[in-house]
Order: C-alpha cells, then sequence, then structure tokens
C-alpha cells in the first residue's frame, strides 16, 4: 500500500525521503481507481499526487487514463494507455500531454523464435522465452499420455531447480 526511498540527487544538498502512498479500489464494478501521493519528508510537503482509472475490456485488453500534478514543477501529466494482451505478444499504445507538449507512443513485447525439431516460429508474449529460455508448466497428466488434455489441469506454485547441466532436482 505504500513504500518509501531514500535518493541523493544532484540538485540538492542533502538526501531526501519520500514515501509513496498508492491505494487501489477495486469494489468499484466498472473502474478500478487508484490514488496516488509522494510524500517528502525533508521539505514536509507532498510532492506528487495523482489519479489512475484502469478499466478492463473485453477479456484481453485494458484502458488507463492518468492524471499526475507536480506542484513544485507547476507540471501536469496527462496519459492514456491502451494494452491489448494476445497470446503471442502484448500491445501497448501510449499518449503522454505534459507542459503543453503531447507524445505518442506504441510497443510490443513478446518472444520470436525458431523451432528446429518442428521447422515453424514460435510466439510468446513474455519477452526473453528463447533457445536459452524455458517455461515450464506442470500439468497432472491422468491418462500418462505426456501431453495436457483438455480435462488435465496445471498444477499451481510449483518450484523447481533447473542446473546447467539440465537436471531437474
Amino acid at each position: 500500500m505504500g513504500k518509501y526511498k531514500m535518493v541523493v540527487s544532484g540538485n540538492r544538498d542533502a538526501g531526501e525521503l519520500t514515501s509513496q502512498l498508492l491505494v487501489s479500489a477495486l469494489s468499484f464494478p466498472l473502474v478500478q481507481p487508484q490514488f496516488r501521493v509522494l510524500y517528502d519528508h525533508q521539505k514536509q510537503s507532498i510532492d506528487r499526487y495523482g489519479i489512475i482509472l484502469n478499466k478492463r475490456l473485453f477479456r484481453k485488453a485494458q484502458l488507463s487514463i492518468s492524471y499526475e500534478s507536480n506542484p513544485e514543477a507547476n507540471n501536469n501529466i496527462i496519459m492514456g494507455t491502451f494494452n491489448f494482451f494476445l497470446p503471442f505478444a502484448n500491445f501497448t499504445s501510449r499518449v503522454l500531454s505534459a507542459n503543453q507538449k503531447t507524445s505518442m507512443s506504441q510497443t510490443q513485447r513478446g518472444s520470436v523464435r525458431f523451432d528446429g525439431e518442428m521447422k515453424r516460429f514460435r510466439f510468446d508474449r513474455r519477452s526473453l522465452v528463447g533457445f536459452g529460455s524455458a517455461v515450464i508448466r506442470p500439468f497432472s497428466d491422468n491418462n500418462f499420455n505426456g501431453v495436457r488434455d483438455e480435462d488435465e489441469a496445471y498444477v499451481p506454485r510449483v518450484r523447481a531447480k533447473i542446473s546447467g547441466d539440465g537436471n531437474i532436482r
């Protein structure tokens, strides 16, 4: 719900201690608001404050609109973000407006690799999944066929340690 950090800044003589309070209200059915306040303990004042409104769209998309104010810098930031989550990639489009300047960005995250055994490309929405990485999703193999069937559930919270020689412990 909150955190603090010590920062040594070049434009201040001493380190500063700030606390961040992030409160999220998940009980609203249409929009999940989050309120954010950063308090500077050295100046004994609120450094920044803002609100984030999140709305889940469909099953695979999310829309966020946020406003943040920095009274000391006389700066207000308005940002709109649209996230689209697909099995093969995550897409993010963002519009940011600050100090009467507007910028847009689009980001795609995921992994593409070529499977030499099956002779095809494989896509994954997680980053850094490739030849040096592994994704292990254990499941309850009820019929012992070595393949996860639709009626067989994944086993949650399983931990494994894989050494460099490929042995699982």
